[in-house]
């Protein structure tokens, strides 16, 4: 047996076997670096976590090794801003943050820069699949580093394109109709729905006619959700809408039921108002003409009808107003409720 090696963990297997069995695929989006306490580990399929992790961060890239099409080829780029301790065990986690591989390596240093040295590392393991089609291959390239090698090989595969920019394609911008618009939309990044994801940054939130999220969207319906798998949506927003567990998980906004309002951000409209907080209902201030403790105020021309379902209250003068008048359980204008998704 060799002395460095990689291993599915058995829930990773667990995964696999499920995924292929039902046609789907796991998705691989983690990688984290440990020490082992400066031990050496041996890998363990029963393992749910990495000795002593130092490190977690998203993939730089998950890829099929074109010489055998069965090894899934996982890297991730340690910065030289990151170190200070020694590399002895990886660990590859899926989008939920659950340990699906493990391996262990020759002990490596990564140097940090305040140390006087520093490097950026490359961490690659290669795992044994029965299918590679169960795995999605999916990078976020907004999050990651990319080794050189990776960038040369997405430019080789971009200068082997026949119209490698077709953005550029102007023809059917021209054009008046609808469809031909949808056209061009195209042109610029496959359908308009897609154009809008690629476009949209972490953090913009939207609207949509559909009951469910799009792709690349998530409903904001202050849900808890993983700080790991959506690592850009926590970038930008933190914990403020919740911490979720305090480690693991964080909040996203609810909105559902509840109209937008922009930030003050120091306008004096909305005066002492945080960023991103609740506001309840509101009525504004207002008076009317009142009766005086000497009488009841007349309109000219008109009796102040009596009975139990008037009061004093009047409208500047004009006549008297009920006291039973009924309504809604709230304030509002009128509106269309649809699905408010915030794009992670």
């Amino acid at each position: 047996m060799s002395t460095y090696f990689a291993t599915l963990t058995a829930f990773g297997e667990a995964k696999l076997a499920n995924a292929t069995a039902l046609g789907t695929t796991i998705k691989l989006t983690q990688m984290g670096v440990g020490d082992a306490y400066d031990k050496a580990p041996i890998p363990d399929r029963n393992q749910k976590s990495l000795m002593n992790e130092r490190r977690r961060a998203p993939l730089n890239r998950l890829a099929i090794d074109p010489a055998n099409p069965n090894q899934i080829i996982v890297e991730q780029v340690l910065p030289e801003s990151v170190g200070g301790w020694w590399i002895r065990e990886i660990g590859v986690y899926d989008e939920d943050g659950y340990l699906c591989a493990v391996a262990n390596c020759p002990p490596s240093y990564k140097p940090q820069l305040s140390e006087g040295s520093g490097r950026t590392q490359v961490v690659r393991v290669v795992l044994l699949v029965s299918s590679t089609s169960t795995v999605e291959l999916k990078i976020d390239p907004a999050v990651v580093l990319s080794t050189r090698g990776y960038v040369e090989e997405l430019m080789a595969q971009h200068e082997r394109k026949t119209h490698p920019h077709a953005q550029y394609n102007r023809t059917a911008a021209n054009l008046a109709d609808v469809t031909n618009a949808e056209v061009a939309l195209k042109n610029l990044g496959g359908t308009p729905m897609a154009l809008v994801t690629e476009l949209a940054p972490p953090g913009e939130v939207a609207h949509f006619a559909t009951v469910s999220a799009p792709a690349g969207w998530l409903k904001a319906n202050g849900a808890l959700v993983s700080r790991a798998t959506y690592l850009a949506l926590f970038r930008v927003m933190g914990t403020r809408f919740g911490a979720g567990d305090g480690e693991t998980t964080f909040a996203l906004p609810d909105l559902r039921g509840e109209f937008l309002r922009g930030w003050d951000d120091d306008r004096g409209v909305d005066r002492s108002r945080g960023f991103g907080t609740w506001q309840n209902h509101d009525f504004l201030s207002h008076s009317h003409n009142a009766p005086t403790a000497s009488g009841i105020p007349q309109s000219p021309g008109r009796e102040v009808p009596t009975g139990s379902n008037y009061g004093f209250d009047y409208l500047d003068g004009v006549g008297p107003i009920p006291t039973d008048i009924t309504g809604g359980p709230e304030t509002r204008p009128r509106n269309v409720a649809l699905l408010a998704c915030i794009k992670y």
